[in-house]
């Protein structure tokens, strides 16, 4: 099986509702098996009066089922609540707060490229484009625009491959949002990568060792980051898309359980399971980006990925 594929199958299974569904249907069946084993004990047709009349062994099977049951509902409440998934996202965006272009150490940077990593998107072509693009996908082309409006002679990058065949590309679909929101000039389209290593990894010919701003969602920041200068890159992190920061301070609604909250956990969930396996790999880089540069790959014409003007 493919690596890629592999990775998305197994990732699936570790959400909060595949889990608590995994754990409450086995629970399930250990209730069941000791219900029977009891029956089977005692014989047909006799009543237990009491649960020390079962020898100990045969009642933790019991216990088992009890501890995976409450074990689930533990879960689904607390993944369904504000307290945990907010300070999750907390932490990822606290690591790269949002770009202020205003600043004078950004502005000397002169970034000849502004990089808009593509979210989430569904093709259908009966809906408008603003319908087809995710919200995270609007909200990072959306900054990325902002942006190039303090640098307008910087060339915009938008990544992002096709996500089920038949379908356009996510950043062929983000280039067209783009024009229609009013953006000029010369657009850099990659369309082939599936996930962020090969965002990072196909943009490499082009970018180089030359300084560019990166943009996608704050909680997605510290992997981007780490697997962008992985390659040797020197990326100026914009995160956009932000969910909690700058507080995660206690709000009594937030011990209220919601389909909203579980949505997020299976966000901020997909982020460290993505920075652990990223870890894993040995692709993500922390240290500075003069110390992993390396020049391996020979400078390239950049409309060989695709150019629009």
């Amino acid at each position: 099986m493919d690596l890629f594929l592999f990775k998305k199958v197994v990732s699936q299974f570790l959400y909060p509702i595949p889990v608590v569904l995994a754990l409450l249907l086995l629970a399930w069946l250990v209730l069941a098996w000791s219900r029977r084993g009891r029956r089977n004990l005692v014989g047909v047709g006799t009543e237990v009066l009491a649960d020390y009349s079962v020898p100990k062994k045969k009642r933790r099977p019991g216990c088992f089922g009890m501890l995976l049951l409450f074990s689930g509902i533990f879960i689904l409440y607390g993944c369904s609540t504000g307290l945990l998934v907010n300070q999750m996202f907390f932490i990822l965006e606290q690591q790269y707060p949002p770009l202020q272009v205003e600043d004078e150490k950004v502005r000397v940077l002169e970034p000849e490229y502004i990089v808009i990593l593509a979210g989430s998107h569904v093709y259908f072509p009966e809906r408008p484009i603003t319908s087809r693009l995710g919200s995270s996908t609007m909200a990072r082309l959306v900054e990325g625009l902002r942006i190039h409006k303090q640098f307008p002679s910087a060339k915009v990058v938008m990544t992002g491959g096709v996500m089920k065949e038949g379908w356009p590309s996510v950043a062929a679909e983000m280039g067209e949002m783009a024009r229609i929101l009013g953006l000029e000039g010369e657009v850099i389209l990659e369309e082939e990568a599936r996930d962020t290593r090969e965002n990072a990894s196909l943009l490499k010919p082009v970018l180089q060792a030359k300084p560019f701003i990166l943009v996608t969602s704050g909680y997605h920041m510290p992997r981007a980051m780490g697997l962008f200068r992985g390659q040797g890159l020197q990326p100026v992190a914009a995160a956009a898309d932000i969910k909690r920061w700058p507080r995660t301070n206690y709000e009594h609604d937030q011990l209220i359980p919601s389909a909203k909250n579980l949505s997020r956990m299976s966000m901020a969930l997909h982020e460290y399971l993505g920075l652990l396996w990223a870890s894993w790999r040995g692709q993500l880089s922390e240290a500075p980006e003069s110390e992993q540069r390396e020049q391996e790959a020979k400078p390239v014409d950049e409309g060989e990925i695709l150019v629009k003007g």
